[in-house]
Order: structure tokens, then C-alpha cells, then sequence
């Protein structure tokens, strides 16, 4: 059994007798129970911080975007390669990734 910890709480009579009423109806301690409401808070908290992370990737078009964004500087440096355009082999990573931004920025302005 792991060891637990006392931690004090303070609340209003109502909260109390409302915690009382809910452990007795589910058979637990009022301990169990609080503890209980603490570990499905953590959780919700922790899934609407993910939720919010993502809606905000997708708003701002982070996943996609990225996604489109590595593509298109793939294939920019493939077709150079391939044609033979090559000039500076060190800068055609740079070259690629302004070509995607510029390209991701013509993208966005059509409807």
C-alpha cells in the first residue's frame, strides 16, 4: 500500500455536506472520494490543455502547414537536383525553405 500524505482542506459547510452526501451514496470514504475528484480534475485539466494546444496548431494552420511547408521544400530541392540547378549545394536547404514560405504565403492569399 503506498504511503499517504494528510493534506488539510478548508471549505464552506455546504461543500462538505455535499462531499458527505456523495461518499456515503457511492460507499467511500470522504478521503477516497475528494481524492478521486482531484485526479479526474488533473485529467480534464490536462486533456483541455491539449485540446487547446491542437485547436491553436490548427487555427494558426501549425500541423498542416508545417506539413505542406516540408513538402513543398522537398520538392523544390528534388527538382533542382534533378534539372541539374544546383549552384551553391550548401545553401540549397536555405533556398528551399524560402521557396516553401514564399509559396506557403502565395497559397494563403487565394481564396
Amino acid at each position: 500500500m503506498r504511503r499517504k500524505q494528510v493534506l488539510s482542506l478548508s471549505v464552506p459547510p455546504d461543500v462538505r455536506a455535499w462531499v458527505e452526501r456523495e461518499a456515503g451514496e457511492r460507499r467511500m470514504t470522504m478521503s477516497d472520494f475528494v481524492v478521486e475528484l482531484i485526479a479526474k480534475g488533473i485529467q480534464a485539466d490536462t486533456i483541455d490543455r491539449s485540446v487547446a494546444r491542437l485547436e491553436a496548431a490548427v487555427e494558426r494552420g501549425g500541423i498542416s502547414a508545417e506539413l505542406l511547408r516540408q513538402a513543398l521544400a522537398t520538392r523544390f530541392m528534388v527538382e533542382k537536383l534533378a534539372r541539374g540547378e544546383v549552384r551553391t549545394p550548401a545553401t540549397i536547404g536555405y533556398d528551399a525553405d524560402q521557396y516553401a514560405a514564399a509559396e506557403l504565403t502565395r497559397r494563403q492569399g487565394k481564396p
